[in-house]
């Protein structure tokens, strides 16, 4: 069959033309359908050959020399009657086993050692000839190859690759385009978004105790985002709608401390001093005053201050009637002896934590020696036993009467004391005593008359 655009004959079934790399129709019935002038067409040799066929004379008549046939346009080729090199064809690939083949580069099928196009892929073969040297890399240049004009097909050159990738380009162009975002972002949020007016705190000076605690500072400002630029290592910073709280950790040392908090919002800045003192600012104790009995009584103190705990002192006054034992950083345990006098008794302790300082007042009781200590009052009426005799009968009965005919008397049970005999005594409830009314039930006496 021929090809398309040179019109050699190439072997049937050719994807590429091997002499011009030109793709080759898939339906060729088709395509000769539609061009009927390619059974006609020649190839560049063909014509050369007819321009130089010499010309017959007859009977002295000059002959004008013969012409090529005419084929429609676009695909037939107009003779020239010049005097031209002939070209040398290039081989159809054989079918002959025996002919020298080479491999394709690109597709690895093998074809004729000759073939300037692959007749597979359509792959161009360059000789090293055909190479130029240019800026320093050596470019592969096609063979010069005839033109021939179609209808629809243009020979297969095929491309090389040379600069940047697409893949490479698309990167580059997002890069670009990220990069200017960045920048008007920016731009955008420094000049415009962000611009601030004001941005004060309503105290410059927050001051902690030595336990710390937290602390919140309003801030008058414009600002849609506050930051805290810089800060102590020993606070945290809570930024919320129009303020901010301050944590301050317990302070360890006794040693003051103090640091600046730095809040940016855009182009302005506001500065908080914090300070820490290591000095007690306030004592409490869990008890002021104590009263207690004359059996003595164990009684634990709870202390409470931001104060250095090691120097916490106790100065006891009447150091008989009390002890002071396990002591720590939070309080002590107070042990008062029992009181055996028989008058009231005073005492007080003092504690001292740096300059500040607390008393607890101790009143100890004297034994009432009216019931002895026991709160309890004997009671008369039943002498202490609780019981009384029932009125209303003898041992629980109640005599009825005189039964003439049996000779016995009649007894019944008593409903008063349901036959016990005896009643609970009304006075002390049963209890066989009552309160006593000098200590009133307590066995302790505050006053010594």
């Amino acid at each position: 069959m021929k090809c398309i655009n040179c019109y050699r004959e190439i072997n049937a079934g050719n994807k590429f033309c091997n002499y011009c790399g030109t793709m080759q129709p898939l339906d060729r019935e088709a395509y000769e359908r539609e061009h009927p002038e390619l059974a006609t067409a020649m190839t560049d040799e063909e014509i050369h050959r007819l321009a130089q066929t010499p010309v017959p004379h007859s009977h002295g008549t000059a002959v004008a020399p013969p012409q090529a046939p005419i084929v429609p346009d676009g695909a037939a080729h107009t003779i020239s009657y010049q005097q031209e090199e002939p070209v040398e064809p290039q081989p159809q690939v054989p079918d002959d086993p025996g002919v020298e083949m080479m491999q394709c580069p690109e597709c690895g099928k093998m074809v004729a050692a000759n073939s300037s196009f692959c007749q597979y892929c359509g792959c161009q073969f360059v000789t090293p000839s055909a190479q130029i040297q240019e800026e320093g890399h050596m470019t592969a240049m096609p063979a010069a190859m005839p033109h021939h004009e179609t209808n629809n097909y243009q020979p297969y050159v095929k491309p090389t690759k040379t600069g940047m990738s697409g893949w490479a380009k698309a990167l580059l162009t997002l890069s670009i385009i990220l990069l200017v975002g960045a920048i008007g972002g920016w731009v955008y949020y420094f000049f415009f978004y962000n611009k601030v007016e004001k941005l004060k705190p309503d105290v410059e000076l927050v001051k902690f105790s030595r336990k710390g605690g937290d602390k919140t500072v309003t801030i008058t400002t414009d600002a849609k985002e506050i930051e805290v630029a810089k800060k102590p290592d020993w606070v945290t910073v809570t930024v919320g709608d129009g303020e901010i709280t301050i944590k301050c950790q317990q302070l360890e040392t006794y040693e003051d401390r103090e640091g600046v908090i730095k809040l940016t919002a855009g182009d302005k800045e506001a500065k908080i001093t914090v300070k820490q003192s290591s000095k007690a600012t306030y004592m409490r104790l869990s008890q002021d005053i104590i009263r207690t009995g004359y059996n003595g009584e164990e009684v634990v103190i709870d202390i409470d201050t931001d104060g250095d705990p090691a120097t916490i002192e106790y100065d006891v006054e009447n150091p008989v009637m009390c002890i002071i034992s396990d002591k720590t950083t939070s309080g002590f345990t107070l042990n008062i002896e029992n009181n055996e006098s028989y008058s009231v008794r005073q005492g007080s302790i003092t504690i001292r934590s740096g300059k500040l300082e607390k008393t607890i007042i101790i009143v100890q009781a004297k034994k009432c020696g009216y019931c002895d200590g026991t709160g309890k009052d004997l009671c008369s009426y039943c002498n202490g036993t609780g019981r009384k005799d029932c009125t209303y009968c003898t041992d629980g009965e109640v005599y009825e009467g005189y039964n003439y005919e049996t000779g016995e008397s009649i007894y019944s049970k008593c409903v008063e004391c349901g036959g016990r005999g005896d009643k609970t005594c009304e006075s002390c409830n049963g209890r066989g005593h009552n309160t006593c009314e000098e200590c009133n039930g307590t066995g302790n006496k505050f006053s010594d008359d």
